[in-house]
């Protein structure tokens, strides 16, 4: 069981948007090493604007995979991280590189 709670976030959530960014975590921390609470914050860093992500409000977010928004959050969307290791030289890409993070806020 993964250590969050709803509260963790910097936002308000409903159960099944929760349940979302828990596979959201789980990704992140399975695929690219980092602990819960990283994962945690990138999220808040990211998405700290909105005041409420909930299925009533009818997200954008939850239109997308949590493993896009798992990669999406860590590389950023212009790192064009859906490009293979192999392809991205060719198309003058440079290495993937996370983006930064300062910790939790």
């Amino acid at each position: 069981m993964i250590p969050v709670r709803p509260n963790d976030f910097s936002f308000t959530t409903d159960q099944e948007v929760f349940d979302y960014f828990i596979e959201i975590i789980e990704i992140m921390m399975t695929r690219l090493g980092i602990t819960s609470t990283e994962a945690v914050g990138r999220i808040n860093q990211r998405f700290g604007k909105f005041d409420e992500i909930t299925e009533e409000v009818d997200h954008h977010i939850l239109s997308e995979f949590p493993s896009f928004w798992a990669y999406d959050i860590y590389f950023g969307h212009g790192s064009f991280w859906w490009i293979e290791k192999e392809q991205r030289a060719s198309k003058n890409l440079p290495p993937l590189i996370p983006l930064s993070y300062d910790g939790p806020k």
